[in-house]
């Protein structure tokens, strides 16, 4: 549990006898905390499936979480060896309860956390919830995965975005540059601008609706968290080529890499191992030499991605 919090910068200020307590967005700040704590909270539950699945029906270990957004007084504990930090308030309070709350195996979140995090993750309504210590019934919901949404844009784009106008000339450059590649030339088309001036924006009205029929679209995204995660725009490329879904078992992705990959050319077996490295799919079994490829080793990941 510790490992998913850390993976998404996020603090664990408590440790109790059966869980943590973990703090998104203080001591360190980030923009998008409350999506990190969605994220951190999937790969927690994702990692307790997978253990489970390793004990091969002898026992199953599972976990209730709970997340809240909003503001707390946050204070140091400090000592010669470390420094500790205490979350106060009303807030931390919510979260407490909304674990409370949650049942084996699930993840419940506030309203307030929804707003945060809406067209980035897949909820379902639980309707208003009486809870001790709070007045007021709360609106809680469960948080059951995340979308294919890796920026603000695409999130929006669930709600349906404004009509795009204007930007004719650079739509006649991306037509040009598509036509030469099509002519078996290869380009690279790189756009450049001030953040918040629409270059998202006009990559995916061209995409969707100027690009030729067909043409492979393959898009990853680099985001504020992956730094912890090695690989992490190749890892979403990968999946998006493989159609790994989210929380798809180790088995099944297999089964998708190695039908894929020998599709495309028989001889490429050996670039099987490293792509499953990538996508955390290499069998737990000692006994399979797959397990001998890990991220570590970087000339077989490399020679693999080319």
């Amino acid at each position: 549990m510790m490992n998913a919090v850390h993976r998404y910068e996020g603090t664990v200020n408590q440790v109790l006898g059966d869980g943590v307590m973990a703090l998104f967005g203080a001591p360190l700040t980030h923009e998008d905390h409350a999506l990190r704590a969605c994220y951190a909270a999937l790969a927690m539950q994702e990692a307790m499936r997978r253990y489970t699945e390793s004990l091969d029906g002898q026992g199953a270990l599972r976990i209730g979480i709970g997340l809240n957004s909003g503001e707390v007084v946050v204070r140091s504990i400090t000592n010669d060896l470390n420094i500790d930090y205490a979350a106060l308030g009303q807030t931390t309070h919510l979260a407490a309860r909304m674990e409370s709350l949650a049942g084996a195996g699930s993840i419940l979140l506030t309203a307030e956390t929804l707003r945060e995090v809406e067209g980035f993750v897949e909820v379902r309504s639980l309707g208003a919830q009486a809870l001790k210590g709070f007045s007021n019934a709360v609106q809680a919901f469960e948080l059951l995965g995340a979308t294919t949404a890796k920026n603000r844009l695409q999130a929006q784009a669930s709600r349906g975005l404004s009509t795009f106008v204007g930007r004719q000339g650079e739509i006649d450059a991306f037509r040009r540059c598509t036509a030469e590649a099509d002519s078996r030339s290869g380009r690279i088309l790189a756009l450049v601008g001030e953040a918040g001036m629409g270059k998202s924006r006009l990559f995916r009205e061209y995409i969707e609706n100027h690009l030729p029929s067909g043409w492979q679209i393959m898009q990853a995204f680099s985001v504020s968290y992956g730094k912890a995660s090695p690989y992490f725009p190749v890892v979403d490329l990968l999946r998006r080529y493989f159609a790994v879904g989210p929380g798809e078992d180790a088995r099944s992705v297999r089964t998708k890499v190695v039908a894929r990959v020998l599709e495309l050319d028989p001889t490429l077996g050996d670039t099987v191992p490293p792509l499953l490295a990538l996508l955390d799919a290499l069998p737990l079994s000692p006994a399979n030499d797959l397990t001998e490829t890990s991220l570590h080793d970087q000339p077989a990941i490399l020679e693999a991605m080319v």
